[in-house]
């Protein structure tokens, strides 16, 4: 489970645990990913995830830990 919060210009910041499946379709840069069914290569996907921040639908942020995938 990746602990990720989302960030916006109203009160009320979300803290929420999902699995890797959840947290990926929550963020807009895979989207063309998930429309095509194609994902890059992992050290492609392990640096988006070093980066540790992703814009949301609505104008939101989401923001969680770096790591990687092994």
């Amino acid at each position: 489970m990746i602990a990720w919060q989302t960030r916006s210009d109203s009160p009320g910041d979300e803290i929420v645990e999902l699995s890797l499946g959840a947290f990926l379709r929550r963020g807009m840069s895979f989207s063309i990913c998930r429309e095509i069914h194609a994902w890059p290569p992992l050290r492609t996907l392990n640096a988006f995830l070093a980066v540790g921040v992703d814009d949301v639908e609505g104008g939101g942020l989401l923001h969680w830990p770096p790591f990687q995938l092994t």
